[in-house]
């Protein structure tokens, strides 16, 4: 999509006039309605367009800012939509997900393929039924869709003058309402946040300054949004700003690798259209699933510790990274074959990346959501969803809260706990996977403890150099090992705490006014 024009909420600094401030910044006097008419979302992946379908369905004039010259990422990914995932869009608008199922050709609620849990060398440990599995005991099945596919069903469902391409956010400002405190309590019907993009037109680059009543920040694991409202340095142009620790990206010591290739290029005996196959062997991991349409999607994950004689270093390009994988993977026969028939130039190496808890993701007329507020890494497949869980609950309370304090605010305190409890217990998944990379990638047979902790590196996590604005994508795996080892079923997995946390995690729905506010 080509960059659109800026509306009428936009003017070029320096130019004849500023921007308009919002036309309607209120309707909170009692009628029901939203605390606001307008908003601008930071960030074009998939949290930031399903926020802004979400926001439009309610009477929200949703604004897109996406940094790139169109919106775009996600090459080389699938998602998985889980349960409380797909409830999460169905909140937001029901005829997403039966969209997305039509590009991939996948028939919603139908069983996934056969998939199978395997050794480094190909042997068989235990198989899973993911979706009717999740379909039995929550209601919905597991989808796994191109991440890139989603993406273009949620944009198509946006109006082209709603999205606005090669907008990076330099600056924000907060302007207060008379006797409005920082913490956003006071008068909601007025004050404001100046956003101030850099943009180039008829080939010049300049600012553009957006103000809206409200400002979320959707715009993934780098957000610049989130450095606006907590990375600031001590005392920056003479202000007294508090500098929060810890509120950057951090390193996880792997590495992954990842690509979506023409299926007729693998002719490895293991690979079989209609299957998915997860491996799993000391401080690696493996997902190879047909992807749909002739395609077949493969991910390796690598512990930096696991092989010390492969650079954690950022590749030069497709060869270098072949030849890495090459080296850290040696006697997998299917991984190594995959790695020889992707042409270079297909094969995406990253970082994976996740962010610490941050103390707060609201202030004042700001919020944060997605990535931008818990990118977590994939052991529980559930980045993706999460944003999109984030999205569905705030719009709920924005519908329902007639004052913009209280909204963002009931939806920070919503959604906290629960994404705290999730991170902790990926923390602890991912743990439990790379038990054994401490020991330099030494041989050793997965057993029924190491099938309890599958590894859901295989798609995508939070990483060094994905789009700005970019969900973090899920595996087509995910849990798969929990499902194995009877987690969803009532077996002990994910940690070893049985199925509560699965039942937790799967049963998500909104929370009402009326639940948020008994439970305050």
């Amino acid at each position: 999509m080509a960059a659109a024009s800026p509306n009428l909420k936009s003017a070029t600094i320096g130019g004849v006039s500023a921007s308009a401030k919002s036309a309607a910044a209120t309707s909170s006097t009692g009628m029901g309605g939203p605390a606001v008419s307008e908003a601008v979302v930071v960030g074009g992946g998939l949290a930031g367009l399903a926020l802004a379908i979400g926001l439009r369905s309610i009477g929200i004039d949703a604004q897109v800012y996406e940094a790139r010259s169109e919106v775009g990422g996600g090459e080389g990914t699938i998602i998985s939509l889980f349960p409380n995932g797909l409830r999460a869009l169905n909140r937001i608008d029901p005829a997403i997900v039966p969209q997305a199922c039509e590009v991939n050709l996948i028939p919603l609620g139908v069983s996934d393929p056969t998939s199978l849990l395997l050794s480094p060398s190909g042997d068989v440990i235990a198989p899973w039924g993911y979706s009717a599995t999740m379909t039995a005991r929550y209601g919905l099945p597991m989808l796994s869709i191109r991440w890139r596919d989603v993406l273009d069903v949620l944009l198509g469902m946006l109006p082209n003058d709603a999205v606005h391409t090669g907008h990076r956010l330099e600056e924000i400002t907060q302007k207060e309402a008379a006797g409005e405190g920082s913490n956003g309590e006071g008068n909601d019907s007025e004050g404001t946040v100046e956003c101030y993009f850099r943009t180039v037109s008829c080939g010049n680059e300049h600012l553009v300054r957006v103000e809206t009543p409200l400002l979320l920040g959707a715009d993934g694991i780098h957000s610049q949004v989130r450095k606006h409202l907590l990375g600031r340095e001590e005392g920056r142009n003479g202000s007294n700003e508090v500098a929060w620790e810890g509120v950057g990206p951090r390193d996880n010591g792997r590495t992954i690798w990842r690509a979506i290739i023409d299926s007729t290029l693998a002719s490895h005996p293991l690979l079989k259209p209609r299957h998915i196959f997860a491996l799993v062997g000391p401080g690696r991991t493996a997902t190879i699933s047909d992807a749909a349409a002739g395609r077949l999607y493969w991910a390796f994950t690598l512990v930096d510790s696991a092989d010390p004689t492969v650079s954690s270093s950022r590749s030069s390009g497709g060869e270098e990274a072949r030849e890495k994988i090459l080296r850290a993977f040696e006697g997998w026969d299917a991984v190594t074959h995959l790695a020889q028939v992707t042409p270079p130039e297909l094969i995406l190496e990253r970082r994976v990346l996740d962010l610490p808890p941050l103390p707060f993701w609201v202030k004042g007329r700001a919020a944060l959501l997605g990535d931008a507020a818990h990118a977590v890494t994939p052991a529980l497949g559930q980045g993706a969803n999460l944003a999109f869980e984030d999205a569905a609950q705030l719009v709920e309370c924005l519908r329902a809260h007639s004052g913009l304090s209280d909204a963002l605010l009931a939806f920070q305190s919503i959604r906290m706990p629960r994404v705290q409890a999730v991170a902790s217990q990926n923390i602890a998944s991912s743990k439990k996977i790379y038990d054994g990379a401490e020991g330099g990638g030494r041989e050793s047979d997965s057993s029924s403890k190491g099938i309890e902790a599958m590894p859901g590196e295989s798609a995508g996590a939070a990483t060094t150099g994905e789009p700005a604005s970019a969900a973090t994508p899920a595996e087509p795996a995910g849990a798969a090992a929990s499902i194995a080892a009877g987690s969803v079923t009532g077996g002990k997995g994910g940690g070893g705490d049985g199925s509560d946390f699965y039942d937790y995690l799967y049963t998500f729905d909104t929370v009402s006014l009326t639940e948020s506010a008994a439970g305050r």
